[in-house]
């Protein structure tokens, strides 16, 4: 008889009903992390760095198109240094030092490099009339010089080594690692190219080209001063 059945524990009642919740629950915390995630990268964005530099600096100097293009480059770099993470390049160049520093090295002489030749060649606009103006680079060009700079930051290895992939959950479905990759490639790309579009405004170009050897003299002093930073951090 139906009244006669057995019925479950209530012990069993109940760890069915919270495996029930937590499963329903696990979206919306997955989704609290993400959102954790990209809050957390767009303050480091936020913070001016090498990337802010060149960007600004070509959006001002060249043309919107090529600072939104070194936008995307640099959102490619985070692209990189966030799946390396995935693939446990974190936790290699936490651990084999001479690799961290060759990265370092790297990234500041690449910095060094960038900021000096700014330098000369803003000095060499001040000593010379009616050069020849250099032809504007091709849009892989500026691709490839945005990438550089920010894949060759090890600040970025720093961040996607520890904050980044702290923050992920242990044993999480795959679209949450996915997810995450997504997320701040796409707010590094919506930042970047935020920059590229507002120093592209033109008030702000006419006021570089009455300015224009100062700027690239400070833009490019600043970058020899973060490269030569880089090289002596520990």
């Amino acid at each position: 008889m139906a009244s006669c059945a057995r019925r479950p524990p209530a012990d069993v009642i109940l760890h069915a009903c919270s495996s029930e919740t937590e499963l329903g629950l696990r979206p919306v915390i997955y989704a609290t992390i993400l959102g954790g995630i990209a809050g957390v990268f767009l303050l480091v964005c936020l913070s001016p760095g090498p990337s802010f530099i060149v960007i600004s600096s070509t959006a001002i100097s060249a043309s919107r198109r090529a600072g939104i293009f070194m936008g995307v480059g640099v959102a490619a770099a985070t692209l990189t240094w966030a799946t390396a993470v995935m693939l446990g390049l974190g936790l290699l160049l936490s651990q084999v030092t001479w690799l961290y520093n060759t990265i370092k090295f790297a990234g500041s002489a690449y910095l060094l490099y960038l900021g000096l030749r700014m330098i000369l060649a803003a000095r060499h606009g001040q000593a010379s009339v009616g050069v020849k103006p250099v032809p504007p680079m091709t849009a892989v060009r500026y691709v490839r010089k945005g990438y550089l700079v920010a894949v060759s930051n090890p600040n970025a290895a720093i961040f996607f080594g520890s904050v980044f992939s702290a923050m992920l959950p242990p044993a999480a479905p795959t679209w949450v690692y996915l997810a995450a990759i997504g997320l701040v490639t796409g707010v590094s790309a919506s930042w970047h190219c935020g920059i590229a579009i507002a120093f592209s405004i033109s008030p702000i170009q006419t006021a570089y080209r009455s300015m224009k050897s100062g700027i690239d003299i400070l833009a490019g002093a600043l970058l020899v001063l973060l490269g030569l930073r880089l090289a002596t951090s520990r």
